[in-house]
């Protein structure tokens, strides 16, 4: 693929029409071999008509014929929207759609009443999970469950969309974040002091003999980076609660306790997945294995190997939630420590990024949307020279013959990324993809991205919504 612009309009026309997108992404045949499943999910951000919407709204701020497109995405998530329930997400559901509507917003009035309607159904999800919390700590059971704090299935994803609401939504905004500063305490389990974000259980269930005493997840998409880089966003955009800058240090703090370290102990700016709770009590530091992964398709590593370096799980995502948190609390050497963790990554040789595809979650996409966001932030000259071979990462990854145009690897290929394929032509792709985080609307807009912006990255109207707010990136 010759440059960003035509990867863009090569997906932009594949993904038009939304019947189309369907047919191809739900057809027989086309299921995960992780889960045996479709990857296509109609109402969900991630992999459904509300992440290809979002891709036509940012295509409509440069040109508004693209509105159409839009809307009819925007119509078939919502004739595919169920009635709701213990699923819906940033991710998932209302919530899902009520972020892409929202970025469609052209003008005052415009989807004023669907937004109302799934405003109210935000709304409901969080309150609900905020009630199992309180529940949870006036019972005094320790430990919550992962949708109590992260971005994909939980509060902090939530919570990025109540900021975008305005004041209509602040009371319940600020019950979150005050939710999240009290995760933030330590706990006390079984004589040792834990961050309040253990979790009894496994990451995935695929690992869960690795964890029989629970883990502390360090990756942007399920971990503690989240509700740290919510609680920066809500400070820098006027919304602060007692105790943010606490626990803003805590977290951050315990970040930087988790940096592996060389043989000489000391730190480097890389970070494990998963630890245990016996490193992250100090009580000798894990050595593990490479990277696995669970059944939901993430890392997961027993402390000792450093994550793949991407948005989901690894140094990226942990590095933008430290940056964040350093320009929001007046701590700059939190950003410093943000830029050196994303030139170390990029340091190490390709083979062992970790990455198979060009997709936002775990793929070449994610890391340049995350490496474009520190550099611009910090005006760091050194990681803006490297954003241009990124994009050249993502294009590598084009392939014509495929439905969408950017494939995703077999089950058995994660690992060998792009160059594998190239060895052996003659692997088995993974499904079609057509959605936002694992799919080709998500490379697209981080390749958008690099292609100017008519508003600079930020919303219409709001101000207050870029499409990588998804991602707890902005």
């Amino acid at each position: 693929m010759r440059n960003a612009e035509t990867a863009v309009a090569a997906v932009a026309e594949r993904l038009r029409d939304p019947e189309r997108v369907r047919a191809i992404a739900a057809r027989p045949g086309n299921e995960d071999a992780r889960t045996g499943a479709s990857p296509w999910s109609a109402a969900s951000l991630g992999e459904g008509h509300p992440g290809v919407a979002l891709l036509y709204a940012e295509l409509a701020r440069r040109d508004r014929s693209w509105r159409p497109v839009t809307h009819a995405h925007l119509s078939s998530a919502v004739a595919a929207l169920g009635a709701g329930g213990p699923t819906d997400s940033l991710f998932s559901g209302a919530p899902a759609l009520a972020l892409a509507v929202r970025r469609a917003v052209a003008g005052p009035g415009d989807y004023a009443g669907l937004l109302a309607a799934l405003d109210r159904r935000v709304a409901a999800r969080t309150g609900a999970l905020l009630r199992l919390e309180r529940e949870r700590l006036d019972a005094a059971r320790t430990g919550p469950a992962m949708a109590g704090y992260d971005v994909v299935g939980g509060l902090t994803g939530l919570g990025r969309y109540l900021l975008a609401c305005g004041e209509g939504q602040r009371p319940l905004l600020v019950a979150l974040l005050e939710h999240l500063v009290a995760l933030s305490r330590p706990l006390r389990i079984d004589g040792s002091e834990l961050p309040g974000w253990w979790v009894p259980g496994p990451p995935s269930p695929a690992v869960a003999a690795r964890y029989p005493g629970g883990h502390l997840n360090l990756g942007l998409a399920h971990g503690i980076p989240g509700p740290l880089a919510l609680l920066s966003l809500a400070r820098l955009a006027g919304v602060d609660v007692p105790g943010a800058a606490g626990a803003a240090h805590r977290i951050a703090g315990w970040l930087l306790g988790q940096r592996l370290r060389d043989a000489a102990g000391v730190p480097q700016s890389d970070w494990p997945a998963v630890v245990g709770p016996e490193a992250a009590v100090g009580r000798g530091r894990a050595v593990g294995p490479e990277p696995v992964i669970g059944a939901d398709g993430e890392a997961a590593v027993s402390g000792g190997a450093p994550a793949r370096i991407a948005w989901c799980y690894g140094s990226p995502g942990i590095a933008r939630a430290l940056q964040l948190a350093g320009r929001a609390f007046g701590v700059p050497e939190w950003e410093a420590e943000a830029v050196r963790a994303l030139h170390a990554a990029l340091d190490r040789p390709r083979e062992r990024w970790g990455l198979d595809d060009a997709m936002l979650c775990h793929g070449t996409a994610g890391l340049l949307q995350v490496a474009g966001r520190v550099a611009r932030d910090s005006g760091d000259a050194r990681l803006a020279a490297r954003l241009p071979g990124l994009v050249g990462e993502v294009l590598a990854s084009y392939d014509g013959a495929v439905a969408f145009g950017f494939p995703t690897p077999p089950v058995g290929g994660r690992g060998g990324g792009t160059r594998a394929r190239e060895q052996d032509p003659a692997r088995e792709r993974g499904p079609d993809r057509a959605g936002f985080l694992e799919g080709a609307a998500g490379v697209a807009l981080a390749l958008l991205a690099q292609c100017g912006s008519t508003d600079d990255g930020e919303g219409h109207g709001d101000g207050e919504l870029p499409w990588d707010a998804a991602l707890l990136l902005a």
